[in-house]
């Protein structure tokens, strides 16, 4: 069972096992039967030593149902384990060099006779900002 830094995936986990229905070994060894037919047919039972949580039984399906849960490696511990995990990824940034475009000429003219090409034409084109005061 794993701990949070606050102890809250533990608090978690441990309400849900104690809304399990409990069982002293004493009596779960007596009522065997009965304990497995309500893991199996109602939900997994708890069985406890010494007032102590201690086990649970399951039925067979819903443990095949964890196994794939089981079997799932720990990314923290895939990564660490691996060939690569003594390479330091942190290094110091590469600047590129800048690549200096020569301006086309042509390219500029047409883009310039396209934009003039869409305005509207005025006869105001002479007037200054004085001959508006």
């Amino acid at each position: 069972m794993s701990l949070s830094a606050d102890g809250s995936t533990y608090s978690l986990k441990q309400e849900a096992i104690n809304d399990l229905h409990g069982w002293k070994l004493e009596e779960a060894k007596a009522k065997l039967s009965e304990v497995v037919r309500l893991a199996r047919n109602q939900a997994p039972q708890r069985i406890t030593v010494r007032g102590e949580d201690a086990v649970v039984v399951i039925s067979a399906k819903e443990f095949i149902k964890l196994l794939p849960l089981i079997k799932q490696p720990n990314l923290h511990k895939l990564l660490s384990e691996s060939p690569l995990a003594s390479l330091d990824f942190e290094s110091q940034p590469v600047q590129s060099p800048v690549r200096d475009i020569p301006r086309n000429n042509a390219f500029l003219t047409s883009t310039k006779a396209k934009t003039t090409a869409n305005k509207p034409t005025s006869n105001l084109k002479n007037l200054s900002s004085q001959d508006f005061e």
